[in-house]
């Protein structure tokens, strides 16, 4: 006898218009292919209420209440209000804060949500001031940069050094890294209970400290992350409730409360499942897993004209993609990665192109394709030609590509990337 799991880690980071697609799919391996599905996240979203719900069978864990209240090792402070009014902060304001805290605690966590607001905090602290080394962590370095300084960064809380690490949310999952303290500017509360967990992981102390801060629209722009805006609506709110307890926010029912008013939030298009556009025909991709429905519907607009060949599943192939605005990955000079770029201007490799690009993977950062244009105008980065390929393959100059911020540029709108 076979038995079949599937197992979907960080389910809370599905994005909104793949929900109805992801549900569909899993019902389909629960109920046709016979699987057992382990769903895991400390915040489980309400997938069971949505119109294409998922059939949750129920929580794995007995007494979830009191096993978070045993398991608790943070304490939150609100730092997003003063009196009943929110308290938008600049960058300068909460480098101030974390150097007037400094001497309560030397191990910090900074997370905030755009690059942007990383790379201007991470220069506004003084680190000769602090005397304290100051680490900046975003996508812009590539993974082996990245995992270099978190290797560091580990190090040094080991020995107890004082370390203050800012970075993207890109920490918040599959990084097991401990600080005393950590600053976390409002976002969903999913992301805010993902950062809790990089505070007092370990247990070092009877509780860590994690602070929820408000950064002002100069210093953060949020105008291209919906999710993000959406999701600090939602906790601004919830701060706002008189006699709210901060602290409450990893209980299970403000998260479902949350997701709840997430779902209400939000564009309920995406909601439906997947809107895109078809030849000329406006769709949801979650209406194709169910083959005979998407015949149907097709038959039905395509009454009186010509019949081409239809198929759901090659319908939501050509149109599938995670992440809203492609990305176009180039080869950094780090590392491997400078002879790498050698190799491949050289044109003098054994190994075929497959093999090197594989080996370049570690050395790679994405940016949005609609900002390579302005990279290869400003000479950020240039294309490395094939003679007998098609393949495109960019590479960063080296005055381009620094050990504090990783790839260094300024392009029109760059600073709304979170990646």
């Amino acid at each position: 006898m076979i038995i079949s799991f599937q197992v979907s880690d960080e389910v809370q980071k599905v994005p909104v218009k793949c929900l109805s697609l992801f549900n569909k799919a899993i019902n389909f391996l629960k109920e046709v292919g016979h699987c057992s599905i382990l769903l895991c996240t400390a915040t489980q979203p309400a997938l069971g209420d949505l119109k294409a719900n998922l059939k949750i069978d129920g929580e794995i864990i007995q007494d979830l209440s009191q096993r978070q209240e045993d398991f608790k090792r943070v304490k939150f402070t609100d730092l997003t209000r003063q009196g009943i009014q929110e308290h938008p902060i600049s960058s300068q304001e909460l480098a101030e804060l974390i150097t007037y805290k400094f001497n309560d605690s030397q191990r910090i966590l900074v997370i905030l949500n755009t690059i942007g607001a990383v790379n201007q905090l991470a220069e506004n602290l003084d680190s000769g001031q602090l005397n304290c080394k100051v680490y900046a962590l975003t996508t812009r370095m590539c993974a082996a940069h990245r995992q270099k300084l978190i290797n560091e960064i580990k190090d040094r809380l080991a020995q107890k050094l004082p370390t203050i690490c800012v970075s993207t949310p890109l920490i918040e999952a599959g990084v097991d890294i401990s600080f005393e303290t950590v600053y976390r500017s409002v976002c969903g509360l999913d992301s805010i209970v993902q950062a809790a967990g990089r505070c007092n992981r370990n247990g070092e102390r009877d509780r860590g400290d994690v602070y929820l801060v408000l950064l002002n629209k100069d210093s953060e722009k949020l105008d291209k992350l919906r999710e993000i805006k959406w999701g600090q609506k939602i906790v601004l709110n919830m701060l706002a409730q008189k006699d709210f307890d901060p602290d409450s926010l990893l209980q299970t029912k403000v998260i479902n409360n949350y997701f709840d008013h997430f779902y209400q939030e939000i564009d309920q298009s995406e909601l439906s499942g997947y809107p895109t556009s078809d030849e000329g025909r406006d769709i949801h991709l979650a209406d194709y897993i169910e083959g005979k429905q998407a015949s149907r519907d097709y038959l039905q607009q395509n009454s009186g004209s010509e019949l081409k060949a239809f198929s759901g599943s090659e319908t939501i192939a050509k149109h599938f993609e995670v992440i809203d605005q492609e990305t176009v990955s180039v080869l950094v000079p780090y590392g491997k990665g400078s002879d790498l770029i050698a190799l491949l201007n050289s044109q003098n490799y054994q190994d075929s192109l497959s093999e090197i690009f594989k080996e370049a993977q570690p050395y790679l950062v994405n940016v949005f394709k609609n900002m390579l244009r302005g990279l290869i105008e400003k000479e950020v980065v240039y294309p490395i030609e094939f003679p007998f390929s098609d393949r495109e393959v960019y590479a960063v100059r080296d005055s381009y590509y620094q050990e504090e911020s990783g790839l260094n540029y300024q392009i029109k709108n760059s600073e709304s990337m979170i990646f």
